[in-house]
């Protein structure tokens, strides 16, 4: 390859793609369960319902549905967009076990 040739990353852009649309589907499969067993009530105060429902669905928002959003446009067209968001979605499914973890009640 000459100098003046720019390396082919078609083959990196197929990969991080793919690797991001499964972590979108793994996200959408474990934030939207969450979210929804969380939503449901009754909830004994406002800080509750809060905590519960509105928390959980955000983390479904943040996790999933933005993210495909923004995956849907950038997947062909820019590899460190595509990582970037794959980093993202991989941060907010830990953060929201850390939020189950947290809810879970007490010992």
């Amino acid at each position: 390859m000459k100098e003046t040739e720019s390396p082919d990353v078609s083959g990196g852009r197929v990969i991080a793609a793919g690797c991001s649309f499964l972590m979108l589907a793994v996200n959408t499969v474990f934030l939207g369960l969450l979210a929804w067993s969380f939503s449901h009530g009754p909830y004994s105060s406002h800080e509750q319902e809060v905590w519960y429902r509105y928390r959980s669905i955000g983390y479904f928002l943040c996790g999933a549905v933005l993210p495909g959003i923004a995956l849907f446009f950038t997947a062909k067209r820019s590899l460190i967009g595509t990582l970037a968001l794959g980093a993202w979605m991989f941060a907010t499914l830990i953060a929201a076990f850390m939020y189950a973890i947290m809810s879970s009640g007490g010992v």
